[in-house]
């Protein structure tokens, strides 16, 4: 979807001194009740009963919209108001507000937008019956504002010399007889689509539609864009040049995808706002990039929103949804170990009238990996289809089928003499496959059906309502290597067998109302919710350290006849949570107000032991003030908690609990296609649970997190797009295995060569300083080396067709994840070449 310029043609006339007074409604139109100003009053001109000098409460203006638009005012008098703070001079220009109004009725937006610019609107209810806005976003004057909102209603709004506004139909002359003010634009929604790499808007910090640079808390958008410019086929891949986010800590793991933020490891991951995943070991497929519009990782507690968390912060995935605009497209990708992948993505109307919608995603995928007698194959069909009888009205289902057939990673891991450490016989390669062949893998089979649904119950509420169901099925078998080696040319190792299997089904709703409305001089975005999540995990499984032949890592010889033991049932579990939750975002003149409460009703289960039942309170607040245009400084504090596991000798544990300390910035200036946050935080954690006997634990245990994040994404040109960011965190000693700094940077940039217009050429840095998993039993664990790793890309393309070559780790640098205190290190990726043609239509 492009770029769509909107050029709105009104009448320039300068404006008048504007005195706020009561206002009576005649008709359709506002009349008076105070004497006109004259250019010069007097100073002891009286005033009728009511009228007061200085500027009237914003609310006023929206009651007198409400009145001339056939809407319920407040009771009492109605006031109309010129913006507080900004009186109106002739000759000189009014004043810019920023604001953030969503696509929706048009009354509704002219509604708002006359509350928050403090400025006087009349005209018949008739005008902007069946008419919707395409929304405002930005710093405008009220003049700008209201033509972009107007834009392609057929509607002015005519000022006087006093300021107040008259909605009118467009002439069909003035285009030649006024000039002409033109605002370029684009309407982009939380959940949409993207151009480039900077989103907006954001669902993810606030389950509402939400400008990010009007957001306190930190949050990072990689888009559809990003994700095909850096051809990422996995979530680690996607989301490495977000601030505070570390990714691939497993290495060349086929399995699962392994995220950090902030210092701590994110188990939980969202789809379109619910629950995806709950435990990422061995139960739930990967996460496929190419069916998101967007990935957006929260950084910090986020209990208040989604229940129970981590500290560090949660991943959202935004799914690609029918869109009205047809668009088509098939794509062709081939690259490093024989990887072969087709992928279709086709979406459009399926009716004249634009009430049906439907998108298909599509791919299919055979690949090896960098792990000998590794694979990565994977089928994926995902259709939706949005039904929306009236612009009141919004249905959306979705399916989702995905089968892969990977590698259960058998020799991700490997000793640490012969990696990070000499060995007399070389470097271990990291090709090394140390399990069955045959019998490694991990098979998952994923079944989502859901739905999403929006009602608009007035122009104030507005009622959704989502809900999803996952049945997935794993059978994992992979093979491990451990230290000592056992003879004295250390060539030999000891192996391990683990094979389990897992049906897991999730059940996850989410159900609030929505209000837009102001009390006063103060505009609400009022959200009041009830979630529900329930888990089960049943299966069977077994680990093997005694029937496995040892290998030489150095020339493996694969054991003949091996069979694993039989699986053994595990005890089904499952976790159910209930929530009510209740968010206030309010504005007032150039303040934010972000404040929020939940309570959570929490039960893990397991068969065979007692329930755990725990009930918890989360906060949070943020505070934002607009010094100038589009910057932002803001102040946050949030809290989350977990609920954990009982010990083996059936003691029981208090959930941990989390609060964070964000202070940071925003900037996005006027005009520009890019934004640049800093942020600084203190993370902290409680009631972690300390061993202080072999069958006693102490729940005294708690970490500090400090760190400090910058980030810069957008168009530093029109051909240059840039996404870069810096993180520097202090972690507590009981969460070592972190790097101090990272640095990262990915830019693209449009060129032509002779003639030949649509080339791109693109090139990533990204850096981790060096690290040590510090032991707990005073074990000499080797220190990560600092690593600096670089990506690029060129391509071609023009109206129809994309042609593009990806290299990952361009030069090939060997490299290490991270090494633990129980022996051994995980090899990183090698480069990955990767050749895509798309044909669109």
């Amino acid at each position: 979807m492009g770029r769509e310029g909107l050029v709105v043609t009104i009448r320039l006339t300068a404006d008048g001194r504007a005195r706020p007074c009561p206002i009576e409604s005649k008709g359709t139109r506002l009349m008076p009740r105070c004497p006109q100003p004259h250019s010069n009053p007097a100073p002891t001109r009286p005033r009728p009963q009511g009228c007061r000098a200085g500027a009237w409460p914003r609310a006023a203006a929206a009651a007198a919209v409400a009145t001339t638009m056939g809407l319920s005012p407040l009771p009492g008098r109605v006031y109309a108001a010129a913006p507080p703070g900004h009186p109106s001079i002739p000759g000189m220009p009014a004043p810019q507000r920023s604001y953030d109004i969503p696509a929706g009725p048009l009354h509704a937006a002219l509604m708002r937008f006359a509350s928050e610019a403090g400025i006087y609107l009349a005209g018949s209810i008739e005008l902007t019956n069946g008419k919707s806005s395409p929304g405002l976003r930005g710093s405008y004057t009220p003049q700008q504002g209201l033509a972009r909102l107007l834009a392609g209603s057929g509607l002015r709004a005519v000022p006087d010399a006093n300021r107040r506004y008259v909605l009118q139909p467009m002439p069909q002359a003035a285009v030649s007889e006024l000039p002409t003010v033109t605002v370029t634009g684009q309407s982009e929604s939380a959940t949409g689509p993207v151009v480039g790499y900077m989103a907006q808007r954001s669902a993810t910090a606030t389950k509402t539609d939400t400008a990010i640079l009007e957001t306190p808390q930190s949050i990072s958008v990689v888009t559809a864009s990003q994700i095909r410019d850096t051809a990422s086929n996995t979530l680690d891949q996607a989301l490495v040049y977000s601030a505070g986010v570390r990714t691939s800590i497993y290495g060349a793991s086929s399995r699962m995808d392994t995220v950090q933020a902030r210092g701590v490891e994110i188990e939980d991951i969202f789809l379109d706002g619910l629950k995806d995943r709950v435990n990422f070991w061995t139960s739930t497929p990967r996460v496929e990039p190419y069916l998101m519009e967007r990935m957006e990782v929260l950084r910090g507690p986020s209990s208040m929103l989604y229940g129970q968390g981590g500290t560090g912060g949660l991943i959202n995935n935004v799914s690609k949804l029918p869109q009205a605009e047809a668009s088509h497209e098939l794509g062709v990708q081939i690259g490093s170990h024989d990887a072969r992948q087709l992928q279709a993505d086709l979406t459009g109307p399926l009716t004249e009238d634009g009430t049906w919608l439907y998108r298909l995603v599509a791919l299919g995928r055979e690949a090896g990996t960098q792990v000998d007698y590794g694979k990565d194959d994977r089928q994926l069909i995902a259709p939706s289809l949005t039904w929306t009888p009236s612009a009141d009205t919004e249905l959306t289902l979705r399916l989702k089928w995905q089968k892969d057939r990977a590698s259960g990673d058998s020799g991700s891991t490997l000793p640490w003499e012969g990696t990070i450490w000499p060995n007399p016989n070389g470097r271990i390669s990291r090709h090394t496959f140390v399990g069955q062949p045959g019998l490694d893998h991990f098979n998952a089979d994923s079944l989502q059906a859901g739905w999403s649904f929006r009602q608009a119950l007035s122009d104030q509420w507005t009622f959704r309502q989502s809900t999803r169901w996952t049945d997935n099925r794993t059978d994992y078998a992979a093979f491990d290597v451990y230290a000592p080696y056992l003879d004295p040319q250390q060539r030999t190792l000891n192996r391990a067998g683990y094979f389990w299997k897992h049906h897991t089904q999730i059940l996850a709703t989410d159900q609030n109302l929505l209000g837009n409305f102001s009390t006063g001089p103060v505009s609400h975005q009022l959200l009041v919710g009830l979630d529900y999540m329930r888990y089960r995990d049943s299966g069977s499984g077994i680990d093997d350290y005694t029937g496995l032949a040892p290998i030489d890592v150095y020339d493996p010889v694969y054991q003949v006849g091996y069979q694993p033991p039989p699986r053994e049932p595990i005890a089904t579990s499952g976790v159910k949570q209930l929530g009510i939750y209740i968010q206030d975002e309010m504005r007032w003149r150039d303040w934010i107000l972000l404040a929020g409460w939940r309570h959570d009703e929490s039960t893990n289960w397991e068969d065979g032991t007692d329930d755990r039942n725990d009930r918890a309170d989360s906060l949070r607040v943020g505070l934002m003030y607009e010094i100038a245009p589009g910057l932002l400084p803001y102040v946050s504090y949030a809290e989350s908690f977990m609920p954990q596991a009982n010990t083996s000798q059936g003691q029981r544990l208090r959930p941990l609990r989390g609060k964070q300390w964000e202070a940071g910035v925003k900037y996005e200036p006027p005009a520009k296609n890019w934004r640049a946050s800093a942020a600084v935080f203190e993370l902290r954690e409680v009631n972690r649970a300390v061993e202080v006997s072999p069958t006693q634990v102490s729940q005294r245990g708690k970490t500090r997190n400090t760190g400090l994040e910058l980030e810069w994404v957008g168009s530093l040109t029109p051909r240059l797009d840039i996404n870069a960011s810096f993180t520097y965190l202090n972690v507590d000693r009981e969460l070592t295995g972190v790097p101090k700094r990272q640095a990262a940077i990915w830019s693209t940039y449009r060129f032509s060569l002779g003639n030949i217009d649509g080339f791109t050429a693109g090139a990533g840095v990204h850096y981790a300083s060096s690290f040590v998993d510090e032991s707990v039993n005073g074990t000499n664990v080797p220190r990560t080396p600092s690593v600096t790793l670089l990506d690029a890309m060129l391509a071609w393309e023009n109206r129809n067709w994309r042609v593009a070559l990806n290299a990952n780790n361009l030069t090939d640098k060997v490299y290490f994840t991270q090494c633990w205190e129980w022996g051994s290190c995980a090899y990183g990726l090698g480069r990955i070449v990767t050749l895509t043609t798309t044909y669109r239509w």
